[in-house]
């Protein structure tokens, strides 16, 4: 079963996402290579190859997890692991590093990168993706109070932030009406989402909905603070990631 994830990087100055790589598991061999947006992220905004994947042309493998990703899973004999599967909502027996990175996003606050999976439909012919709200640390603090208060299931709803500074297309995550009347803006969607979500809403006669998959107070970091679960229908010939930028650099690389 061949596993993957894509890497996004974040120009620290002017705070936009590119996806630059790809991480695959081909039983039990993994293989990184970087995809076209990392030459675009290089020519827009000074992206540099990874000290431990120098040449962006090359395909790199290896019989364990590289550790530029291998760091951002916690090990399973550490004591607070079943916080960390807790704050993932996967069970505390899953080991599995794809599948904790491609929940996680292996975001830590030391760097820029984020990993995300490609997903499938699911067994309802649904297009699922599960990510943890942006930009947090941004909002009010009755907004991030407020966040404490939901439950899983609870509805969230996007909308354009047409006016944004960094990005023009961001999708920002807010409350219903309250109960006092008001509206409370709770994070964003992901950057390397939009493509995708925008296509959904052009293409499913219901627009994708947002709702609460699990909120983890402190002690968990603020950038786990919100689980989100996005559903939307998956039209025909959809393909999520599958523009140019994802495209993988190399030839011979695991598509």
């Amino acid at each position: 079963m061949i596993k993957s994830l894509l890497v996004a990087w974040r120009d620290p100055a002017a705070r936009r996402w590119h996806p630059v790589g790809r991480l695959t598991d081909a039983n039990g061999t993994f293989e990184y290579v970087y995809v076209r947006g990392a030459e675009s992220a290089r020519r827009k905004s000074g992206f540099h190859p990874f000290e431990s994947f120098p040449n962006i042309q090359d395909v790199y493998q290896s019989d364990e997890l590289f550790p530029l990703f291998a760091n951002r899973v916690p090990s399973a004999a550490r004591s607070d692991y079943a916080d960390f599967t807790t704050w993932l909502n996967v069970p505390t027996t899953e080991r599995d590093p794809i599948v904790l990175l491609a929940r996680s996003a292996g975001r830590r606050v030391t760097d820029n990168l984020e990993l995300f999976p490609i997903p499938e439909a699911d067994e309802h012919g649904e297009c699922v993706f599960h990510f943890f709200a942006h930009g947090i640390r941004y909002a009010t603090p009755q907004a991030q109070e407020r966040i404490l208060r939901f439950s899983a299931g609870d509805r969230l709803f996007m909308a354009h932030d047409f006016q944004n500074e960094v990005d023009c297309r961001a999708l920002l995550l807010r409350t219903g009406d309250d109960e006092d009347g008001g509206r409370q803006f709770v994070g964003y969607c992901p950057s390397y989402l939009l493509d995708n979500v925008f296509e959904l809403i052009a293409r499913c006669e219901f627009a994708p909905e947002v709702s609460v998959e699990k909120v983890n107070p402190p002690p968990a970091p603020i950038q786990m603070r919100l689980l989100c679960k996005l559903s939307g229908c998956w039209p025909d010939g959809f393909t999520p990631f599958s523009g140019e930028a994802y495209q993988p650099i190399p030839a011979g690389a695991i598509v």
